[in-house]
């Protein structure tokens, strides 16, 4: 259960880091 807990989490920031990025990409454009 805590693994699974961890393994949301890490795909999480993994997911809010990629947006951040094509974000950043859609005001620069």
């Amino acid at each position: 259960m805590h693994l699974l807990v961890e393994q949301h989490v890490s795909m999480g920031i993994v997911v809010s880091i990629n947006w951040k990025c094509d974000f950043e990409i859609i005001i620069r454009t």
